[in-house]
């Protein structure tokens, strides 16, 4: 029958190629890759090859293999680094991220050198999974809809406005966007189009696939807390309000509270979140906590607390991480709770 024909090459970040079955390089028996099924372990692949050519040739060809294992060991996470791909009678090529290697000469060196050529056996660490091409995802929010050339993503979420420019701090990604059958890390590109002035500053990025993406209302807007706050309008704030606390105790005190309803708590799914919030004046130096408490309206006991977070002058900051709601996973009809923000500064705070 016809031999199969097998694509085996080193590609950097760069997609500078190194061919293990071409330009001199002939692959010997095959490849045959390891499997494993801890996707967290690392495995090994052994090949031989042989290098034909003049001596300078040679050389050149040993110098680029253990240049591309060299740089693999340099490079292990991020954009930068060394690839194997692999492909099968001109098929598509996958790859595996390579962390270092090895080549290694056959007994008979001489031999074969003398002959212009070099049988080798060539060694590799690498994932133990394949990946396709990198394939850039459609994303969708209230400014586009399957969008591949950015969307405007903002630090509020009021929803107002008009595309381009709709106030949404999030994006959507369609599950039928997403091939494959594992889990693959992926790139994603920000680019500031404010101003020339600004830098992009302070990013935080989470996602919500866990939970009930299409449901979960994931932001509180700060004059919606209960606890007799101060509310003020001002067109710099989300929602064009915000709220006030204030103590002039040293004890940590509460500063505000969210109800969490029953349809809210099963959309999280008992999920682990990350808080964030923003800010309307330099809240430096304040001790803050955030805790979910029963009963719902008299928050009296604390189920839940995260962290205690000092706060620096920034306007948007993370302030905890909290399981919501924290008991019973995939239960529904929970009894509401409360999310509430505690504060603590001698002196007092604001």
């Amino acid at each position: 029958g016809t031999k199969m024909s097998i694509t085996l090459k080193l590609i950097d970040d760069a997609a500078t190629e190194v061919d293990l079955n071409g330009s001199g390089v002939t692959l010997l028996d095959g490849y045959y890759p390891e499997v494993s099924i801890d996707l967290t372990q690392k495995i090994g692949d052994s090949f031989e090859v042989v290098i034909a050519g003049t001596s300078s040739e040679i050389n050149d060809a040993v110098r680029e293999i253990n240049r591309c294992f060299q740089y693999a060991a340099e490079n292990s996470v991020g954009a930068l680094g060394m690839w194997l791909n692999f492909a099968i009678d001109g098929g598509s090529a996958w790859r595996s991220r390579v962390y270092r290697g090895m080549i290694t000469y056959n007994g008979k060196l001489d031999f074969y050198y003398r002959r212009g050529k070099l049988r080798a056996m060539i060694f590799v660490e690498r994932d133990p999974f394949w990946e396709g091409p990198e394939t850039q995802i459609p994303l969708t929010n209230p400014n586009g809809t399957d969008n591949i050339t950015g969307l405007n993503v903002y630090n509020s979420n009021e929803l107002v406005g008009i595309s381009p420019d709709n106030k949404a701090n999030y994006v959507q990604i369609a599950a039928d966007d997403i091939v494959g059958d594992l889990s693959a890390p992926c790139r994603l590109e920000m680019v500031n189009n404010y101003n020339d002035a600004d830098r992009l500053w302070d990013v935080f990025i989470s996602h919500n696939v866990r939970a009930t993406p299409e449901s979960f209302n994931h932001w509180l807007e700060g004059e919606d807390a209960a606890d007799g706050g101060t509310k003020t309008s001002s067109a710099l704030a989300s929602g064009n309000y915000y709220q006030a606390f204030t103590s002039t105790g040293d004890t940590q005190s509460r500063a505000g509270y969210w109800k969490l309803n029953s349809a809210f708590l099963g959309y999280a799914k008992s999920r682990w979140f990350k808080l964030l919030a923003r800010f309307m004046s330099d809240p430096d130096g304040i001790r803050v906590q955030t805790k979910i408490m029963v009963p719902s309206g008299t928050p009296l006991t604390v189920v839940e607390s995260s962290q205690e977070v000092l706060l620096t002058s920034s306007q948007l900051q993370e302030i905890g991480e909290l399981q919501i709601p924290p008991w019973l996973m995939n239960s529904t009809a929970l009894q509401a709770v409360d999310l509430c923000l505690y504060a603590q500064k001698t002196g007092g705070w604001t």
